[in-house]
Formats: structure tokens, C-alpha cells, sequence
């Protein structure tokens, strides 16, 4: 059986339970429900209508987007934040197993061990649901460090080391630009992925590591930057 479905298998099995044992709606998600809910009905991204000026009382700015869009297409929040949750937890499985396998397929034991250590983590299949956006900022941070990943090995490759790949990192950038919007605090997480990145790769003149962390960063920056300034425009604060 190939490394990468006995990891993913060790990992996802016990997960899949974990979600289905634990499954829950956090009160607090219902504070992002309620902002979602009175854009989606064009009030804006408000708690209390016509309050002036309006309170940023959500910390989770994407998400509250993301739901927003649900309720417009007759989704109910309760129903899709735990959907796009449980989504992006199956997806972070999957690819810290792909990681796993490929770290440790020379030592089968050590490879399953570790894939049933992520399997079986119940704050992972706690969190899978809650309807708040702990998991898909997980799974965006766990997407940025594969991408990060895959150009450090593509690095060390002679046909691959000189060979830069704009798709590659506008994929990384996009990850990044995700992450820092979907929790305030998300954007100090971009930071300790791409930054590390970005420096070793110009210690070891790897062009193939810092050019696209370079660029990640840049569109990251931009998003994080442009929602600060809407921020500012709409609750009159600089943070949330």
C-alpha cells in the first residue's frame, strides 16, 4: 500500500470520528452569524442597524464574508460555517499526511505513529465544527507551509534551482492574503511562515524559496494593509 494512503488513512479515520463525536455551535459563533447575516440583507457588516458608528465586534473579517455569501444563496450559517469547517479540516488532514508520508516513508512505523497523533487530536475534530473560523485558518496556515514546502524540495533539484514559477507564487500569495484575512491576529502567522522563508532563502540564494515568498508577502501585505484601511473607514479604529 503506497506511504501516502496508509497516512492519510491513520490520519483521516480517526479524525472523521472526532468530528462526528464532537460536533457543536460555539455561542460565540453566533456573534459572526449575526454581522454575516445583516450584510448578506445589505445593512452592512454591522451588529445593531443604524447604530453610529458601528462596533467591530467579530475577529474573524473572511469568515464573516464567507457566511454572508452562504445565507445570500439560502445557506443558513449554522449549516454552512460547520460545511466549509469540516471541508477545510478533511483538506488540512490531507495534506499534513501527504507531509508526513513523505518525511518519513523510509521509517513506516515513525510515519503512522505520527499520522494518528494528528488523527486523534481532539482539539482538531473539536474544532472541525464550532462554526467559528479556528479550522480554515488552520488549514490556511498548514496550505501555506505545503506550498512553502514543496519550492524548498523543488529547490533542491539542479533543473528546478534556477527556474523560477510566477503560478507558484501567486498560489502562495493568495494562501498568505487568505490567512491574514480571515482572523485579526492571523497576520502575525503569515509573518512566522513566510518570513523564515524569505530570509534563509536569501542566505542560501535559492531563488526558487525567496522569490515567491518575497511575492507571497507583498500580497499578503496588500490585503492585510487595504483591510486595515477599510477598517478605519467603517468603524473608525485602526484595530479591532
Amino acid at each position: 500500500m503506497p506511504a501516502r494512503l496508509i497516512a492519510l488513512l491513520a490520519s483521516a479515520i480517526p479524525f472523521a470520528y472526532l468530528v462526528e463525536r464532537f460536533r457543536f455551535l460555539t455561542d460565540d459563533g453566533y456573534i459572526t452569524f449575526r454581522y454575516a447575516r445583516n450584510l448578506a440583507e445589505g445593512n452592512g457588516l454591522v451588529y445593531n442597524i443604524g447604530v453610529e458608528p458601528p462596533v467591530e465586534g467579530y475577529s474573524e473579517f473572511l469568515w464573516a464574508l464567507l457566511l454572508a455569501l452562504g445565507i445570500r444563496l439560502g445557506v443558513e450559517p449554522e449549516t454552512f460555517s460547520q460545511v466549509l469547517s469540516i471541508s477545510a479540516g478533511a483538506l488540512m488532514v490531507v495534506l499534513i499526511a501527504d507531509l508526513i508520508a513523505r518525511w518519513f516513508h523510509h521509517r513506516p512505523v515513525t510515519m503512522v505513529a505520527t499520522a494518528l497523533i494528528v488523527g486523534t487530536a481532539p482539539p482538531l475534530g473539536v474544532w472541525a465544527t464550532g462554526g467559528m473560523a479556528t479550522m480554515p485558518a488552520a488549514a490556511l496556515a498548514v496550505v501555506t507551509f505545503w506550498l512553502l514546502e514543496r519550492q524548498v524540495r523543488r529547490a533542491r533539484i539542479p533543473e528546478f534551482a534556477e527556474r523560477s514559477s510566477a503560478g507558484a507564487a501567486l498560489a502562495l500569495g493568495l494562501a498568505a492574503a487568505l490567512l491574514a484575512l480571515m482572523r485579526s491576529d492571523a497576520a502575525l502567522l503569515v509573518a512566522l511562515l513566510l518570513g523564515p522563508a524569505l530570509l534563509t532563502g536569501l542566505i542560501q540564494r535559492q531563488r526558487l524559496v525567496w522569490k515567491p515568498a518575497l511575492v507571497a508577502t507583498a500580497i499578503s501585505a496588500a490585503a492585510f494593509f487595504a483591510h486595515v484601511a477599510w477598517r478605519f473607514s467603517v468603524y473608525g479604529d485602526w484595530l479591532p
